[in-house]
């Protein structure tokens, strides 16, 4: 009975082999490398997005708060803010003429002004704390630790998260106590620069 010989490889098309197996793991590793950077890119876009609705929501609420809130005529459907009217701010005033007007503070603001944006553009902005006036403005699991990352010292917080509609780039820094918080939130024993909450911001990545 004659054995079948064992079939040579051919060293030049071994040689070829590894050579492309080579140069196909470099041109892996390359892109690989490409899309982490760009990803990293993209992430740090997105940041440095945030940070900027960030600065100038807060420029925004500062300009409000300079006044004390800012008075706007009633139209049909709007009503005064309860919480306001609970700390002892006058929320409605009627004007020689008849006219009702009601104050739109910081928080109003900023919730109108995010309504305005999301419907528009589906980014969104809100106020958060652990120590709440409004418990509409409960913090949600991202937001509570990011508000606990502020008070360990940290400057801002973000990641990605993942939703039935796609991954959205949530972020939040600190927001403040200052002077003219105290008109509202007197009673939580602030000091001038304490955290008092954070500003989150949420953009579809």
């Amino acid at each position: 009975m004659k054995l079948r010989s064992k079939r040579k490889i051919n060293p030049l098309a071994l040689f070829y082999l590894k050579i492309s197996l080579v140069i196909s793991l470099v041109i892996l590793a390359v892109y690989f490398g490409i899309y982490l950077r760009n990803n990293r890119l993209l992430l740090d876009s997105l940041r440095q997005q945030a940070a900027s609705y960030y600065d100038l929501i807060i420029r925004v609420r500062r300009w409000n708060a300079g006044y004390g809130g800012v008075y706007v005529e009633k139209k049909v459907g709007m009503t005064a803010n309860i919480y306001l009217q609970e700390v002892g701010v006058e929320a409605e005033k009627e004007t020689v003429d008849g006219s009702i007007l009601l104050l739109k503070n910081p928080a109003m603001m900023t919730r109108e002004i995010s309504k305005i944006l999301s419907d528009a553009s589906k980014i969104e902005f809100r106020i958060t704390s652990l120590q709440l006036l409004n418990k509409e403005n409960a913090p949600d699991d991202f937001e509570e630790r990011a508000l606990k990352k502020l008070a360990d010292g940290e400057k801002e917080f973000w990641e990605l998260e993942r939703r039935d509609s796609g991954p959205v780039f949530r972020y939040m820094a600190p927001l403040l106590f200052e002077q003219s918080c105290d008109k509202c939130h007197y009673n939580f024993d602030y000091n001038l620069g304490d955290i008092r909450g954070g500003i989150s911001v949420s953009i579809p990545f």
